[in-house]
């Protein structure tokens, strides 16, 4: 069998740049590590440009 990778954990500040890529006005509020085998998946709390929140 292939040997499978880890997760890679993320930085706040890698997850927060990687946001602004995709909103440059949204803001980073939290972030969750969700364990999904070798997967790097994240659970973000975000805030948008207009003062809205975002739990994506």
């Amino acid at each position: 069998m292939d040997d499978v990778p880890e997760a890679q954990e993320f930085s706040r500040a890698t997850l927060a740049r990687m946001l602004r890529q995709v909103d440059p006005d949204a803001t980073l509020r939290d972030s969750t590590r969700v364990d999904r085998g070798f997967c790097s998946i994240y659970r973000l709390d975000v805030r948008g440009d207009e003062g809205t929140e975002c739990d994506t």
